[in-house]
């Protein structure tokens, strides 16, 4: 897992991680209430939720692994083998502030967080909505990166066309707006790319009608959109 903490502050002082993936760091949540989040983990009510969460995301863990022998007794090799196993709890070497700590997957989020506190659940719910709010939000615009530069696909081959793809996200982080892009990257690669796959479409679609096979249709279509576009395409 590639830690990329950030700080969220519970009640104006606890400093409490999170990363992207919407994993908590259970070591810089449990000083809310000066607790060691290894008690949850190795305890009745932590191996319960474990236990489920296995079983959900299809873990096989040995017969007997969570046994629970009583409320107050605790599994102490529980939390060596799940960090072994690296699944649904991780540790990573280092301070709290800095990422270090113990890790718990974002479906044992909130359970932790209840064991915690009443309001700290209630804040970790809202931090977690906001993360997955986020995550999101970037896979959709990432989708719709993908989606606005598809249409190169019919013309370029896939070297050209992963260049494309990070010239067009270069821009895009540098701010430059669709239309700036478009235009850039018609300079560059020879044409609107909405434009140039309609164009490259619909004469394929005219070859085929006259009765000419693939590989006929290709090398008229590559040399035709080679002269459209300057020399660019292949």
């Amino acid at each position: 897992m590639t830690i990329i903490p950030t700080a969220f502050i519970f009640k104006g002082t606890n400093r409490v991680t999170f990363n992207s993936a919407g994993w908590i760091n259970a070591t810089s949540a449990a000083k809310v209430t000066q607790r060691n989040p290894k008690d949850w983990v190795t305890g009745y009510d932590g191996m319960q939720i474990l236990e489920a969460l296995s079983g959900e995301l299809g873990i096989r863990y040995p017969q007997g692994f969570f046994e629970r022998k009583g409320i107050f007794t605790k599994n102490p090799n529980l939390l060596r083998v799940l960090i072994d196993d690296q699944r649904i709890v991780r540790s990573v070497a280092g301070d709290p502030e800095n990422g270090g700590g113990i890790w718990l997957h974002p479906a044992l989020v909130l359970p932790f967080a209840r064991w915690i506190s009443a309001d700290f659940a209630l804040w970790c719910e809202t931090i977690t909505e906001s993360l997955k709010a986020d995550a999101e939000q970037a896979s959709q615009r990432a989708s719709n990166l993908t989606e606005e530069h598809d249409g190169m696909a019919t013309v370029l081959d896939a070297d050209q066309l992963a260049e494309y793809r990070l010239a067009a996200k270069v821009l895009k982080d540098c701010g430059a707006d669709a239309q700036e892009r478009r235009s850039i990257l018609a300079a560059r690669f020879g044409g609107d790319p909405s434009q140039t796959a309609k164009q490259y479409s619909a004469a394929d679609a005219e070859l085929n009608a006259r009765g000419l096979d693939s590989s006929e249709r290709q090398e008229i279509l590559a040399t035709r959109f080679k002269s459209l576009n300057g020399g660019a395409l292949s």
